[in-house]
């Protein structure tokens, strides 16, 4: 079963560090945090290879990868320009979920040779590079898990009585309630409330068969984790607010 996962925030997330074969003027598409509008190779449709690659300013820890949205039917992974990453099957659906054991890379090449529809140029929505934060040891209950998806709109009352409504975007929200939580957990879970940085979470994170949901979060409520029914025994309980990051 998939355990929720915070990671890093992605180190692709400027055009200094991206590359592409095929099209680089839109590279800024594998990192805006809308999977709606899609890197797109030009005039690539054959099986000729296509790469995507991910020059870090200096060497990174990286253990996760995903790519969401996207059409690759056939594609490698490798860092540092020679080195494959492999992680099982890279399934061929629409998203994909890849964890490996950690290295030090300086770089990431996304390399593709087909597309799902033959002749058909290949696109990508996100390309995520990081590392993990803290993998759960259990999932919350249903209870104590509270997604939501709230949109942000503009409202219109019409003359005639009726509304008309001018959508922004969606953007995800949860609270997470962890009963009884190991220490070691809330040891981990600690610093990233306290540096207060971004971090992406992944609710149900697998290496195949990915729904592709992920999102860049903010911790937004104060730390509340306390001994359990007053007894250090009984590990830890508290709550997480997470709240997306705004990408306008």
């Amino acid at each position: 079963m998939a355990v929720m996962e915070f990671l890093t925030q992605n180190y692709l997330n400027t055009s200094t560090v991206a590359t592409a074969t095929s099209n680089p003027s839109v590279t800024s598409f594998l990192y805006d945090r809308n999977t709606g509008l899609r890197y797109l190779t030009s005039g690539v449709t054959t099986s000729t290879s296509a790469t995507i690659g991910v020059v870090f300013g200096t060497s990174r820890v990286i253990s996760k990868i995903f790519i969401q949205n996207h059409n690759l039917r056939d594609f490698e992974l490798r860092y540092n320009s020679v080195t494959t990453i492999t992680a099982g099957t890279l399934n061929s659906g629409s998203s994909t979920y890849i964890s490996f054991a950690s290295v030090t890379a300086s770089s990431v090449d996304l390399i593709s040779t087909r597309a799902t529809t033959t002749d058909t140029e290949r696109t990508v929505g996100e390309f995520y590079v990081g590392d993990r934060h803290i993998q759960f040891d259990r999932n919350p209950t249903a209870k104590n898990y509270d997604p939501a998806r709230p949109m942000k709109r503009v409202i219109h009352k019409m003359p005639d009585g009726g509304v008309t409504a001018f959508n922004i975007r969606q953007k995800f929200n949860a609270k997470i309630k962890l009963d009884f939580a190991s220490d070691s957990l809330a040891s981990l879970i600690q610093p990233i409330y306290d540096t207060a940085a971004a971090f992406y979470f992944l609710p149900y994170p697998t290496t195949t068969g990915w729904a592709g949901v992920a999102h860049e979060c903010l911790w937004t409520n104060e730390w509340d984790f306390t001994y359990a029914e007053n007894s250090k025994s009984q590990g830890q309980s508290g709550s997480i607010v997470l709240e997306e990051t705004s990408n306008a």
